[in-house]
């Protein structure tokens, strides 16, 4: 048995080398930020009115929504209406409970210098006002943002290859993340300084919203 076992070790080592080595290959994560300034702005104005008669409450907003609407019908805006919602209110500890009557309007403006002129439009009933900037169409800059992050692929797999003495191959697979943008809150109230010029070597100016594509790249790694 011994020198059949041997013969059957030295069988299975020789077939071991003639089998090739498993392809190589370098995956990298790369992401392309382009710092966009917003173009439009979503103000949402919330109107109510307290009464102990939910009747006169309803009628107070709802004059108060009508009111406005026509008030801004002299602006470039786009204007989106929620419902009436209702709720007990109590002014203050001990006080009689009263009926509350609220609603929402969100008026749409590319023209940023109207903001504060449609917020004033609002009227004595106005209980709340949030403006929050926004890229409109986040499409016309999706490629630009996608060769971005295929050079930085390029460049960060090259340097790894080279690092480690080889050489980069054909691209394997890639994987793309969405394109990404936020900018909402307080703080973007008074950023309608966005509007300049954003400088892609420079420092984006206040309030500038951040569009994002994340790849992932798999190439070859083939011999220097």
């Amino acid at each position: 048995m011994r020198p059949l076992c041997s013969a059957l070790a030295l069988l299975l080592a020789a077939c071991g080398a003639d089998e090739p080595a498993p392809p190589r290959s370098v995956a990298v994560d790369a992401t392309a930020t382009l710092h966009v300034p917003p173009d439009t702005a979503a103000i949402t104005l919330t109107f109510g009115a307290d009464h102990d008669d939910l009747r006169t409450a309803h009628a107070t907003v709802e004059d108060a929504r009508t009111g406005f609407l026509a008030r801004v019908e002299r602006f470039d805006a786009r204007v989106e209406s929620g419902a009436i919602r209702y709720a007990p209110h109590r002014p203050h500890v001990g006080a009689a409970e009263r009926m509350r009557a609220s609603q929402t309007v969100v008026v749409h403006t590319a023209e940023l210098d109207d903001v504060p002129r449609i917020i004033a439009e609002g009227g004595p009933t106005l209980t709340g006002v949030h403006v929050r900037h926004y890229v409109a169409d986040r499409v016309q800059h999706r490629s630009r943002l996608r060769q971005m992050a295929i050079d930085a692929a390029q460049s960060k797999a090259g340097d790894l290859a080279s690092g480690f003495g080889g050489a980069l191959g054909r691209v394997q697979t890639i994987a793309e993340g969405g394109a990404t943008s936020h900018a909402a809150g307080v703080g973007n109230l008074d950023n309608s300084v966005a509007r300049v010029t954003v400088d892609d070597d420079g420092v984006p100016p206040p309030g500038a919203i951040p569009l994002r594509v994340t790849l992932r790249v798999t190439f070859a790694l083939e011999d220097a």
